[in-house]
């Protein structure tokens, strides 16, 4: 019996190799748009068979911060979670999906920690706020995570099969912060969170852009079950030699270089040595390494897309 698109991706999940690679390309608003009119297709997703489909939760809205509340103070109340008519939209939209496709059905929660903090403080004084002011930063994580802890309650709700969660720390060769900062703050908070989605019966995502190799060790202790974005800022080998038999990896393809600025023949020779790569023995979701961005030719996204359709029927 043929496996589903959502099975296929569990099967990645499991490190099982079935001889078929499932791929989830997922494009900007302006790229995606443009995908659309050459497609001349509503959903764009399911015309080009994308594996996974994501749910996008609410945002958290930010501009009911007072403006005395973003200075040294730990605020006093945090930012409202969207409204009760977004959560509505979610779940509706979740509902549809299931009715439509056979893939896999992942809610996105963005900036679940570190992007909230320094929106709230900046980039600048939250960095020197983890040095110079431990007590405050370990108050402002604790605030934000128990609200966190409120909005991944409602995801978790809904029929979803994953969850994945956005924390960007890495930067193009390092991590923005010493790794043992991000040890003291980030890691045991973002755990708990995973390790809820975990025991919900659901599956968990990383999503991390830049180079986080230095606290992947840690990131496999934290039940994470698939990393997004594997970025080549990172040696893509090393990483699926040491850490693809704890990890799914979702990712690969540069979207820095070889699809913006390569020919359509080497995106698709690309396409085929990271599949070859990641792919070894199952646990990988090829996809580029980031969301395709505007700046990509139409002929790259199709040479992207019809060898992701090939590895994925080659069985």
């Amino acid at each position: 019996m043929s496996l589903t698109r959502r099975e296929l991706v569990c099967e990645a999940i499991a490190h099982h190799d079935t001889g078929r690679i499932p791929y989830a390309i997922l494009f900007t608003s302006e790229a995606r748009a443009k995908l659309t009119d050459y497609f001349g297709t509503d959903d764009l997703d399911e015309y080009i068979g994308n594996c996974i489909r994501p749910a996008r939760a609410p945002w958290w809205e930010f501009t009911n911060i007072p403006e005395d509340q973003l200075g040294s103070e730990v605020p006093s109340r945090l930012p409202d979670i969207g409204g009760v008519g977004s959560y509505t939209d979610f779940y509706d939209d979740i509902a549809r999906l299931r009715e439509t496709t056979d893939s896999f059905i992942l809610a996105f929660f963005w900036a679940s920690l570190f992007e909230k903090a320094w929106i709230l403080r900046g980039m600048e004084n939250l960095m020197m706020d983890m040095i110079l002011h431990p007590d405050y930063c370990e108050a402002l994580f604790d605030q934000i995570v128990e609200a966190d802890m409120i909005m991944l309650e409602m995801m978790l709700s809904a029929d979803v099969d994953g969850v994945l969660l956005g924390s960007d720390w890495g930067a193009q060769d390092a991590l923005l912060m010493n790794p043992e900062l991000w040890r003291r703050y980030f890691g045991p908070r973002q755990a708990r969170m995973f390790h809820r989605i975990h025991k919900a019966g659901k599956y968990t995502f990383l999503h991390s852009c830049g180079n986080i190799f230095a606290v992947l060790p840690d990131v496999v202790k934290m039940d994470v079950q698939v990393l997004n974005p594997v970025q080549p800022v990172m040696d893509i080998g090393q990483v699926k030699a040491q850490f693809g038999d704890a990890l799914c990896l979702w990712g690969g393809i540069s979207t820095q270089r070889t699809l913006p600025y390569g020919s359509p023949q080497e995106v698709r020779a690309e396409t085929r040595q990271v599949a070859q790569v990641l792919g070894k023995g199952g646990g990988y979701i090829l996809a580029p390494g980031q969301d395709i961005q505007d700046d990509v030719p139409v002929e790259n996204c199709l040479a992207l897309i019809e060898e992701a359709q090939a590895l994925f029927e080659q069985a």
